[in-house]
This record gives structure tokens, sequence and C-alpha cells, in this order.
């Protein structure tokens, strides 16, 4: 009986420990404790719904959007080399709520970096266009400011299919580019962070509150429990 009585306390004390670490792992894989996304913007009244949910919540919220589109050295570069295809990430203030954006040399990364027309671009992406930190790369009819080298990004997976090296925008500089236009492939995100306690009533609210509209509501559970 002792044995067993044992062996049943050192099962459930590993068990918890890889919850732990997968719970860690899953919430750095998506960026946050819950992810709104849509293929559309979230705004009028859905938008209304989705803010004062997450309000009521206390909830911390950054938004982000992503797309793939054609990048070539800027004018200012004084290259003239071809377009390349990349996947384009638009991010606002406070992201990654998990994980780490590890950027090479060492550097930290903060939203400061990408305010104001700066880009962050992976080393593959500047091999191909033949520029450097400190270039200019062409996006959406804008040019925007290579200011780092991303070397891992929270939320990537290694070795997931990708149609192009990573580009890391400002939000706020997206949004004055022609990438946004109507008949456009984005991926709006709202990323949010909120206590565990209220992170399952949160999503089956939301999940009622967007239930006929093109949004989707999933947490890190979810992904906890692929990985």
């Amino acid at each position: 009986i002792a044995l067993g009585v044992g062996a049943i306390v050192t099962l459930r004390s590993v068990i918890q420990g890889v919850r732990q670490v997968f719970a860690g792992e899953a919430r750095a894989l998506l960026g946050a404790d819950l992810v709104v996304s849509s293929s559309r913007p979230i705004e009028g009244e859905v938008a209304q719904a989705i803010g004062a949910r997450l309000a009521a919540a206390g909830a911390l919220v950054t938004r982000t959007a992503e797309t793939a589109t054609m990048a070539r050295a800027g004018a200012a570069a004084g290259v003239d080399g071809p377009a390349r295809m990349v996947e384009l990430k638009a991010v606002g203030p406070g992201f990654p709520y998990y994980g780490t954006l590890v950027l090479e040399g060492g550097g930290r990364y903060s939203h400061a970096l990408i305010a104001d027309g700066g880009a962050l671009v992976r080393p593959e992406l500047l091999a191909q266009l033949g520029i450097a930190v400190g270039d200019t790369l062409a996006l959406g009819g804008r040019d925007f400011t290579v200011r780092g080298v991303i070397d891992a990004e929270p939320g990537r997976r290694l070795g997931a299919f990708s149609l192009g090296p990573r580009v890391i925008v400002d939000l706020a500089d997206l949004e004055q580019t022609s990438l946004l236009a109507f008949g456009s492939r984005v991926t709006y995100q709202r990323l949010v962070k909120v206590p565990d306690t209220a992170l399952a009533g949160l999503v089956t609210a939301l999940r009622e509150d967007v239930k006929n509209s093109f949004v989707r509501v999933r947490s890190y559970t979810t992904t906890e429990g692929d990985l």
C-alpha cells in the first residue's frame, strides 16, 4: 500500500510538472492566453461586443495583422534587385505577452524598435535582397528602415510551412500602406492576456458573442492539447 501510494503521488507530481511546462510552451506559441482572429476586419457591433467583454474581464489586449506580400529593396538602399515574397506581421504595443522575440547580436526587442517606419527581418531576406541593417525595405508602396534581424519569434514553429521570410512592422505603419485595401488576404488578431481563473468563462462568452460572424476564438489550452 505504501509503495502504491508513493507511486501515485510521484506520478501525479510528474504529470503536474509536465502540464506546467506544456502550458508555458502553449502560451509562448500563441503569444497570449487567448486569440480572437478573423479574415475580415473586426469592426462594428462585433468589435464593440468583444471590446466590452474584454474590458469587463480586465484583460490586456494588443492587435496584430498578418499577410503575405512582396518586398524589395527601398529606393534609399541603392539596390535594384528583384522582389521577394515575405510573410508580413504587423504588431501593436505589448506584443508578445508570452515568449521572447530574439534578435541577432543579443539585442532586446521593444515596440520602439519598429515604431515610425521600422522593420525587423529574417537574415535570409537581407541576403536575397542584398541589403543590410540600416537600409530601406519597400512594402505596400512605403519604405521601412531595417532596424534589426530576427533570430527567433514566439508563435513560429520550427519547420512550419512558410511562404517567405518573416518581416515585422508596427501595425500603425501597416495601416498607412495599401496592403489592407479591399480584397487583401489579411488575418486580423486580438491577443489577450487574462488571469487563468477568468479564461474559460471568457472564451465561452466570446464565442457566444461572435457565433454568427467570421470571428474565431481560441485559447492556449487548445494549443496545449496539440502539444
